[in-house]
């Protein structure tokens, strides 16, 4: 039980390294959108979708952090 939970939080630390790089991808297409000539209304809604990005990137790196402390203080397990 003990290696399914280690296996389980080394798959959830992938997933979150997965979900930061995603979450640069988008803003890096936002970021080229509001290069574009664009109205005010649409460089508001690229800006509201960037901030929320960016609020997903930081649950994203907070959940890395605890999943990685967690692994580092578990890992005689794997032993």
């Amino acid at each position: 039980m003990k290696y399914l939970v280690m296996i389980d939080a080394i798959e959830m630390a992938q997933l979150a390294k997965e979900g930061i790089q995603e979450v640069h991808e988008q803003l890096i297409l936002c970021s080229q959108e509001l290069n574009q000539p664009i109205s005010y209304n649409e460089s508001e809604e690229i800006i509201e979708q960037m901030m929320e990005l960016k609020k997903h990137k930081a649950v994203c790196e907070n959940a890395l952090k605890a999943i990685n402390k967690f692994i580092k203080e578990n890992k005689f397990i794997l032993n």
